[in-house]
């Protein structure tokens, strides 16, 4: 009873594994999201540029305002891209070294 469980828990491994392998080997979802940062980046510069023109925003916390969002879209960039990095060939599994003894 035990080592059906045990096998059956394993093959559910494999299948997950599958799954992560065929996803991992597309680097299109960084692609994809690189690009949706910066479209996010454009639409708050936008904004940003609109409420100056209306008179909202003098011309120094204009160019704050762009830097501030500027920056914030690089760091959160970053931090995304350091998230899905780790997560795009996880360790499963530990391997361990094979004693040839």
């Amino acid at each position: 009873f035990c080592f059906s469980k045990v096998s059956e828990a394993f093959e559910e491994c494999d299948r997950i594994h599958l799954n992560i392998r065929t996803m991992a080997e597309s680097p299109w979802p960084v692609l994809y999201g690189t690009i949706g940062f910066g479209a996010g980046f454009i639409f708050f510069a936008i904004i940003l540029i609109l409420s100056s023109m209306c008179g909202g925003l003098t011309k120094s916390e204009l160019s704050i305002g762009v830097v501030v969002s500027g920056i914030s879209f690089v760091c959160l960039w970053l931090m995304w891209i350091m998230a899905w990095m780790h997560q795009w060939h996880p360790l499963v599994f530990p391997e361990y070294p094979v004693d040839t003894n």
